[in-house]
């Protein structure tokens, strides 16, 4: 092949990927969540909703996927954690604890959690003096 029929082959090739990555974001053949899982991640993008916002008026099929992901309300609040939790503290046979007791104990609860908040020690040494 002479030199100029490799030019002219490697010109040809050159325009092929060229237009593959022009039509990249138009490529729906595949899965969607797979081709956005193997893209490569974006840095410095400080707004995720309007950079996949401005990619949806570009076309980019991911975009419609990344935003229905982005704009999902959250699953639950403090509010329903508490009360789930509260609910774990009462077994059915304590259903008639007064609601004082189980606020109390609720409270206490998610106290525990913050390191160094309750003094453990003589919280049970009350408890032992208590039940004497």
């Amino acid at each position: 092949m002479s030199q100029a029929q490799d030019q002219a082959t490697a010109h040809e090739r050159s325009k092929c990927y060229h237009l593959d990555v022009d039509s990249f974001s138009l490529m729906t053949d595949g899965d969607l969540l797979t081709e956005y899982l193997e893209s490569p991640m974006v840095r410095g993008c400080a707004d995720p909703i309007q950079y996949w916002s401005s990619l949806l008026v570009g076309g980019d099929p991911r975009a419609q996927m990344a935003l229905d992901f982005l704009l999902a309300p959250a699953a639950s609040t403090d509010v329903e954690c508490a009360f789930s939790h509260g609910g774990l503290t009462v077994s059915k046979r304590q259903h008639a604890l007064s609601n004082e007791s189980v606020c109390s104990a609720t409270v206490l609860g998610s106290w525990a959690g913050v390191a160094d908040l309750i003094p453990e020690d003589e919280i049970i040494g009350a408890m032992k003096e208590r039940n004497k």
